[in-house]
């Protein structure tokens, strides 16, 4: 018989987290581990709180290798420092996905409800009281990124009203998003580029490890066996140390269903398995209508030759759900997308004298039609609307 007693569920577990937050891949140590490519971020920045001189920071670099979380690391030392040497500097972090476009941005800056774009400017140069270090983070989600590098690259050559100092710290996935920008753009911001490499064997561990010891009662539950297996299938898919922390959450979680700390390698398996699903999953969710549509058509395509999927299977799920479609251009500019964030692999093909672009899937393919389903739900809704 169904027990609806919740206190017995939460009493029958064993006892494992001392707290389980540390787990989740939005969680910021107070010290990351140590990495090359941080130190030379911390220079820049140190170099421009000592002497006002700005260096626009570009970091690149795969998903899961760290960008995000150095930057939200970022934030606490140039206060922490800010405080210790009595420098007045302001520091702000936006994640561009949240924000439609460059004015909103400006907008959430300066906390002002302006519809006229120069009465928000006016307001953001009153709330520029001191210098500012300004992290945009996931900046190619930004569909107008020039006008607000722009402004922001040039203050004090565009307008008189602030003496204060900008410097830019900007994170994408895409290696070559600058190269989109306006020319004037790309020249006055100058970037310097940063790339962030995958993490090492050793790095990962070390910060599976120092989530254990943060996060678990009994630190000695985790082997080095489970460590091990974890560090050899992260190198192995791309080092994303999101799946490795994701893994061991979900080995924490069965030791704490089962009571037992012991595994075979085929349960070990299917727990990663279960990890990369639930990390691609959250990946897949985030991309808007327009791109998922793409990587659905892919995903379903008989064929994965670029022309053919854009040809049959794109148009035919845009002609079903009633959605414009985009054209052949727009529509690879989305693959290039798709693949800078690897969820597809982008190939060359060469046949006689002509080349020929495919598109193939580097997710699971049924957590995209899974996704599908709900989704058409509300094309549904919209068109019948």
């Amino acid at each position: 018989m169904v027990s609806l007693d919740l206190e017995k569920y939460f009493d029958k577990k064993k006892k494992v987290f001392e707290d389980a937050t540390v787990f989740d891949n939005s969680y910021c140590p107070l010290k990351p581990v140590e990495r090359k490519e941080a130190a030379i971020i911390l220079e820049k920045v140190a170099d421009f709180m000592r002497l006002g001189v700005a260096e626009h920071l570009f970091i690149i670099g795969k998903h899961g290798s760290g960008k995000t979380l150095y930057g939200k690391y970022l934030i606490g030392e140039i206060k922490k420092v800010a405080d210790l040497k009595k420098r007045k500097i302001m520091v702000e972090y936006k994640n561009c996905r949240d924000y439609s476009s460059s004015l909103n941005i400006i907008m959430s800056l300066c906390s002002t409800s302006y519809a006229d774009s120069g009465l928000i400017m006016d307001s953001f140069f009153e709330w520029l009281k001191d210098d500012l270090i300004l992290i945009l983070d996931e900046v190619d989600e930004l569909k107008d990124a020039n006008f607000l590098l722009y402004q922001l690259s040039r203050i004090s050559e565009i307008q008189e009203k602030t003496t204060k100092k900008i410097e830019l710290i900007i994170i994408s996935n895409k290696s070559e998003w600058d190269k989109d920008l306006d020319n004037a753009v790309r020249s006055s911001l100058n970037l310097t580029k940063i790339i962030f490499s995958d993490y090492s064997k050793t790095q990962i561990k070390e910060i599976l490890k120092q989530r254990v010891e943060l996060g678990l009662i009994n630190k000695k539950i985790i082997s080095e066996q489970i460590f091990n297996f974890i560090v050899e299938k992260t190198i192995r898919n791309n080092s994303d140390l999101r799946i490795a922390i994701k893994s061991l959450f979900l080995i924490c979680k069965e030791i704490e269903k089962i009571g037992s700390d012991e595994f075979s390698e085929n349960e070990l398996d299917e727990i990663y398995e279960d990890a990369i699903k639930e990390v691609q999953s959250e990946r897949i969710k985030r991309l808007d209508n327009t791109v998922f549509l793409i990587l659905y058509s892919i995903g379903i395509a008989q064929n994965d030759a670029v022309r053919s999927i854009f040809e049959n299977e794109y148009k035919q799920i845009c002609r079903e759900n009633h959605i414009k479609s985009l054209g052949y251009t727009r529509f690879n500019f989305y693959l290039k997308t798709l693949d800078d964030q690897n969820i597809i692999i982008m190939i060359k093909d060469k046949k006689e004298r002509a080349i020929y672009h495919k598109a193939r899937l580097s997710v699971n393919k049924n957590i995209i039609k899974e996704e599908y389903e709900k989704r058409r739900i509300l094309f549904t809704k919209r068109y019948v609307h």
